[in-house]
């Protein structure tokens, strides 16, 4: 008997039974953290914040331990199974993406409520395995695509919602930073992180242009991935790694990216990722479509907008916005899904995915210097 099973019989598939019967009377859920790094504490802050239950918290370094279980009262684990056979309401995930599978899948098999960091998984493979856990689990699963939930996105996607664009017809999404590369750390490390800057912040890039195209209906995917020092440069001839990169910066992984995407009806997206890159930083995303446009940075909490359905002129307006915590925001819109307050997640799983299948279609362009469509890399 493997660890999922012996968990998918254990007390969580009990408890999950009792909790999706007496669920919405249910006001303070209890989280189990699996990763107690930078990120963890984030989430971990937010949620307590809110008024729930860290509970529970696992990582492999015992002072990591220690530090969680100090601050917030939690029971410290160094094993993810000893944590997920204890009585939990949902599970926080912020490992490296390799073992986001080993603690979502058992997770969502007894039945709790996932939350993963992005993104889903560090390969294709292991992310359609999420993917299959959570369409046959009673719990929900979710990944932390926190931009949704700045005020600027929800103000362009209002504007979505009413017309205002006419017909959507290409997003320009970039996340550029001019000196970030996480030097020494995991996600340098593509065994652990699946890749470089693509893996790190194209998932914000991704997500977000087609969540404004309201559309993850995508076609192809044409792009390259790249070192950024003529001594990278000199050293990665050759496309040795799945990412295409060759030990740029002695990292193994690739510090900028390029890419286009094509979707069903014609709607296009064009993004640049970059860690570390010769060029000012910019977090810029522009919207077009057939009667307005959009512009903001998500950085900042202004969004101008061009024309618009019916508008007399092509001025612009600048709504006036108010300033909020995206993650906050975020880890109330999953408690009130674990909770059902709310009938669907922000972010489905799906959509998560489709991320997924696109960051693994960008690196197969890269290496074979051609589109690829998604269903050459899905199953």
């Amino acid at each position: 008997m493997d660890r999922s099973d012996r968990l998918s019989g254990g007390t969580n598939v009990i408890y999950a039974a009792m909790k999706n019967a007496i669920k919405e009377s249910i006001d303070v859920v209890r989280i189990g953290f699996v990763g107690l790094g930078n990120m963890g504490w984030s989430h971990a802050r937010q949620f307590s914040r809110l008024g729930h239950e860290v509970a529970a918290g696992a990582d492999i370094d015992p002072k990591a331990r220690t530090r969680f279980a100090n601050a917030f009262a939690a029971k410290p684990y160094e094993d993810p199974e000893r944590l997920l056979e204890t009585t939990l309401d949902a599970v926080v995930v912020t490992t490296p993406p390799r073992f986001h599978e080993s603690v979502a899948v058992p997770a969502l098999r007894s039945g709790l409520d996932v939350f993963i960091e992005k993104p889903l998984a560090h390969d294709l493979d292991s992310a359609e395995r999420i993917a299959n856990a959570g369409r046959r689990s009673k719990g929900t699963c979710t990944v932390g695509f926190h931009n949704r939930f700045r005020n600027a996105v929800r103000t362009v996607a209002s504007y979505r919602d009413k017309g205002w664009f006419g017909r959507l017809t290409h997003v320009e999404a970039n996340y550029v930073r001019q000196q970030g590369t996480p030097v020494g750390s995991w996600m340098t490390d593509e065994e652990l992180a699946g890749g470089g800057a693509l893996t790190d912040i194209g998932p914000h890039t991704i997500d977000l242009a087609l969540h404004l195209l309201n559309s993850f209906d995508v076609v192809e995917a044409t792009g390259t991935t790249r070192p950024q020092r003529s001594t990278d440069l000199e050293n990665s001839s050759e496309n040795t790694t799945r990412t295409g990169s060759n030990s740029p910066n002695g990292s193994g992984v690739e510090l900028s990216a390029s890419a286009f995407l094509r979707l069903a009806g014609g709607r296009t997206v064009s993004t640049e990722v970059a860690w570390t890159a010769n060029r000012d930083p910019s977090m810029e995303f522009i919207v077009r479509g057939t009667d307005g446009g959009a512009h903001f940075q998500l950085n900042d909490e202004t969004v101008t907008l061009y024309g618009g359905r019916n508008a007399e002129s092509d001025v612009t307006n600048r709504p006036s916005l108010e300033p909020n915590d995206p993650y906050r925001d975020q880890a109330r819109a999953f408690v009130d899904r674990a909770l059902g307050r709310r009938s669907a997640p922000v972010g489905t799983l799906e959509q998560a995915l489709t991320v997924q299948r696109v960051i693994e279609a960008v690196y197969a362009s890269g290496r074979n210097g051609r589109a690829v469509r998604l269903n050459e890399v899905s199953r």
